[in-house]
């Protein structure tokens, strides 16, 4: 077990700490109660879409779509409050995105290190790894679209009363 922990350690890039300690920042902060630009929501799923652009296949856009529809509905109730900057909002704090970060970061670093140790049965497994971030993307762009969708609807309620 140390001997694995060992080779973890010494055999993964430098580049993946940093990016374990924003993505558990991220995670953390949304937690709690928070102004949020709209626009911003969408940068996390874009980013993780253009990290797959060399292999986006059938199944990354099938399941991208879906699960964008799926996060779309699981939010019909989203909260928020609007503030007085245009896009901006108030959402109360949650863990969702913490334990989405917590389940995606580890899957997609496998499939990372898969593919440098093992690229030919990396290339067997690519359809699940472009499913894995499909989910991720879907499920975070889906969300941000409700939000988004929500707040127009609350703007233009209040404009036409």
């Amino acid at each position: 077990m140390i001997e694995l922990l060992k080779n973890f350690c010494v055999h993964t890039p430098a580049w993946v700490f940093p990016l374990l300690t924003y993505l558990l920042y991220i995670g953390i902060k949304a937690t709690r109660t928070r102004i949020v630009l709209i626009p911003r929501m969408f940068i996390m799923p874009a980013i993780f879409t253009l990290l797959k652009f060399k292999s986006i296949n059938g199944y990354f856009l099938f399941f991208l779509i879906i699960s964008m529809i799926i996060s779309f509905y699981a939010h019909k109730n989203i909260s928020f409050s609007k503030t007085k900057e245009r896009l901006q909002v108030e959402v109360p704090g949650s863990y969702s995105n913490l334990v989405t970060l917590a389940i995606f970061f580890p899957a997609k670093y496998f499939f990372g290190y898969l593919s440098f140790v093992n690229p030919s049965l990396y290339a067997t497994l690519l359809p699940i790894d472009s499913i894995i971030s499909a989910v991720l993307s879907g499920y975070l762009a889906g969300k941000a679209l409700r939000l988004l969708h929500a707040y127009q609807k609350r703007s233009y309620e209040k404009s036409t009363i």
